[in-house]
Parts: structure tokens; C-alpha cells; sequence
């Protein structure tokens, strides 16, 4: 039973890194973009990547 629970740590683990990355990879992108809409979209998904990032580590504890 404990492998399932340390199986499902790492996926999460996994989960918030590549959240994490796309966190940034959108912060980096609206900074670049000059367009208002396209930029605050950008910014919102930037947002939304945060709270995953928080309900996944909310999960694992």
C-alpha cells in the first residue's frame, strides 16, 4: 500500500513541476507580447497555473 502512495507523490511532484514551468513559460511570453488581451490572457493563465501549483501541494500534504 505505501508504493501506491509514494507512486501518487511523485505524479503530483511531477504535476507541480510542469506546472511550474508552463508558470513561467506564459510569464516569460507576456512579458515579450505587447498586445493588452493577448498579454492579460497570458497573465491569467499564468494565475491559474499558481493556483494548481497551490491545490497540488495542498493535496500532498
Amino acid at each position: 500500500m505505501e508504493n501506491v502512495r509514494e507512486v501518487t507523490l511523485s505524479i503530483l511532484e511531477d504535476l507541480i513541476n510542469i506546472c511550474k514551468e508552463e508558470n513561467i513559460l506564459f510569464k516569460t511570453t507576456s512579458d515579450k507580447i505587447t498586445n493588452p488581451y493577448l498579454k492579460n490572457t497570458l497573465n491569467n493563465c499564468a494565475d491559474e497555473k499558481d493556483r494548481n501549483i497551490h491545490s497540488l501541494e495542498t493535496e500532498i500534504k
